[in-house]
């Protein structure tokens, strides 16, 4: 694996994000969710929470209202951490055997962006 600028500020940035969601408190975090805001705070997944800690929120007009847009959330992880379309679709997408995904925690995203900055793999398998 390459070590250049880029690979670093991959790593920082996926630490750091990584550090945060251990402090997250679990009321606040749901990867069934993208960003919702609710009286008791904002509530999102790992790709939400991206989006969120930079200011940064993405809508699109339905016949419902507003809903978030999942492509331009996508774009924006996968900008973010320097990874691929696919690895941040990973990331956003537990596999089935993950089971809820509401009942994913914090700590456990945590572990997996641990495992994507040292091995540049998403591996939800390490937190089962």
């Amino acid at each position: 694996m390459a070590f250049d600028a880029q690979h670093v500020a991959n790593v920082v940035e996926c630490d750091a994000l990584a550090a945060f969601f251990d402090c997250l408190p679990r009321s606040h975090f749901n990867m069934k969710r993208w960003r919702d805001v609710t009286p008791l705070g904002t509530v999102a997944c790992i790709v939400g929470w991206i989006a969120e800690l930079d200011g940064e929120a993405f809508t699109v007009e339905t016949p419902f209202g507003p809903s978030p847009d999942e492509p331009a959330y996508l774009a924006y992880a996968a900008r973010k951490l320097g990874i691929a379309q696919a690895a941040v679709e990973a990331l956003s997408r537990p596999p089935h055997y993950m089971g809820n995904w509401a009942e994913i925690t914090p700590c456990r995203a945590a572990t997996v962006l641990r495992r994507l900055a040292a091995t540049g793999e998403v591996d939800w398998s390490v937190v089962q």
